[in-house]
């Protein structure tokens, strides 16, 4: 479990991954519900209105936010001492085989806008085409 007791207002996630946070800012209590996981989150929150949201264009509108993210399981890479049969992109590159590929950690952009870290094979010595 994970407990935080700021000034702005508690914050908890528990051991199961349940989310429960009261906070108080600009005028507007801000609540964040939901479920977190490895995989997947589903996350609530909440924006009311205080007495002292004052005269904001929205003070006197309760906003509500839901978050539905979910992560795909990344394939495993495949064993490079087994191989799986295909030839590694990077080693088709260049016009001659690749006698020795190493496996490298690459790290790739996401379409949700973070980063993942993918192992991709890289020819790091080719086969002299006898030319």
């Amino acid at each position: 479990m994970w407990l935080s007791l700021s000034e702005a207002g508690p914050t908890q996630i528990t051991a199961a991954g349940r989310i429960l946070s009261v906070t108080e800012m600009e005028g507007f209590h801000m609540v964040l519900t939901g479920q977190i996981g490895p995989e997947d989150a589903k996350l609530t929150l909440r924006r009311i209105p205080t007495e002292n949201a004052g005269s904001a264009p929205d003070a006197e509108m309760l906003t509500v936010f839901l978050f539905d993210v979910s992560l795909s399981s990344p394939e495993p890479a495949p064993d490079p001492q087994e191989g799986d049969g295909r030839q590694a992109p990077s080693a088709a590159e260049g016009g001659g085989e690749c006698e020795r590929i190493e496996w490298r950690l690459v790290n790739r952009w996401n379409w949700g806008g973070g980063l993942s870290l993918n192992r991709e094979p890289h020819c790091v010595s080719r086969k002299s085409t006898g030319d």
